[in-house]
């Protein structure tokens, strides 16, 4: 082999390895979003399904934390019903369940997208 071929094909694997990096960061930058709003929505979706109107606050709060969720309870007037939302998602588009409960007890349950 003559010093050109062998420059050759050292710049040769260069310029593969850096097309190999380059699409393995394209394709991390676009599946990492689609991955986590997936799982935003399953871990959502089975924490609202798991909602029984017997549960406490702090048991729903558990069981929200169990799964990797965000948890908020908003305090309200006694003329409205208590609102506690678990949610997770990805920059702006997050799934969000929101509970309501009067009287300690459930009155509404629902899944939403926020974007």
């Amino acid at each position: 082999m003559d010093k050109v071929t062998q420059e050759t094909e050292g710049k040769e694997k260069q310029r593969n390895i850096l097309a190999i990096f380059f699409v393995l960061a394209v394709l991390t930058i676009f599946l990492y979003p689609v991955a986590k709003l997936y799982w935003a929505k399953r871990n959502v979706s089975l924490f609202c399904a798991q909602v029984e109107g017997n549960m406490t606050a702090s048991e729903i709060e558990a069981a929200a934390r169990a799964l990797g969720l965000k948890f908020s309870k908003y305090p309200v007037n006694s003329s409205e019903p208590e609102q506690l939302s678990a949610w997770q998602g990805w920059i702006f588009a997050r799934y969000n369940c929101t509970l309501y409960y009067k009287a300690g007890k459930l009155i509404s349950k629902g899944i939403i997208l926020l974007d």
